[in-house]
């Protein structure tokens, strides 16, 4: 798709599909050609199990982060700040919702970033005035990752797999991406559902964001500012819909 992400995120699946069955332009329609994952009876069936097994609570606003990628230099460090920023702005504007945060973790093959690590950061984060809590864990499968991800009310995500399953499934998601052409926003925040954050492409060199790719820095994407992450998570949880 990176070289149909000129014609937008409404159009390039739509120009794609076209290009690929020689259809005239125009044929397909472009929010059906969307990604979209759907869910059958099966599936809906077996969150109660899940739910169960992670120790999940449906009366708190759910958001399911993806906080590793095994490319280390989009392994964002300021994820802590913006759920902070989320649970302040909760706490002062829906003083009785409770928050949860779902860290979803996959193998730990090759992850920079590993389950225990996550989950020794994270241990005693409670938000504001206690009003969250986080539970980290590994899915079974991407099966059970979509069906627990499916009752979301937002994504926070690195720029990896799982974050594309987000937004298939119209999940909210937001992720800070690198600058540049090497892993642009443009081609990897893949739905409409993505709220990406990113720097100016002028502020880092091709070749230093390289060099942080080949070397596993994590400078450049922790240049991101963290309340503008937090600006886009909240915004996406109070709009309706």
């Amino acid at each position: 798709m990176r070289s149909y992400a000129h014609r937008g995120p409404h159009r390039r699946y739509a120009a794609f599909l076209e290009d690929l069955f020689g259809l005239p332009e125009g044929t397909m329609d472009d929010l059906n050609a969307q990604p979209r994952i759907r869910l059958n009876e099966r599936d809906e069936a077996r969150y109660p199990e899940l739910a169960r097994a992670f120790g999940l609570d449906d009366g708190a606003m759910r958001i399911t982060c993806f906080f590793q990628s095994v490319v280390a230099a989009k392994c964002y460090e300021g994820w802590d700040d913006v759920m902070t920023a989320i649970c302040e702005h909760w706490a002062h504007s829906h003083p009785s919702q409770r928050l949860e945060f779902f860290i979803a973790c996959g193998p730990n093959d090759d992850q920079p970033v590993r389950c225990e690590d996550l989950a020794a950061y994270f241990a005693n984060f409670t938000g504001a005035e206690g009003n969250a809590r986080v539970i980290v864990a590994t899915t079974p499968s991407l099966r059970d990752l979509a069906i627990v991800l499916s009752r979301a009310a937002l994504c926070l995500a690195n720029d990896t797999g799982p974050g594309h399953l987000a937004g298939a499934l119209r999940i909210p998601t937001v992720t800070p991406y690198l600058p540049g052409d090497i892993y642009p926003m443009r081609v990897w925040a893949s739905t409409l559902d993505h709220h990406g954050v990113t720097l100016p492409p002028d502020t880092f060199t091709f070749a230093q964001i390289e060099n942080a790719i080949l070397n596993s820095h994590t400078d450049i994407i922790n240049s991101v500012p963290a309340e503008l992450l937090a600006e886009q998570a909240i915004s996406a949880l109070e709009s309706p819909g």
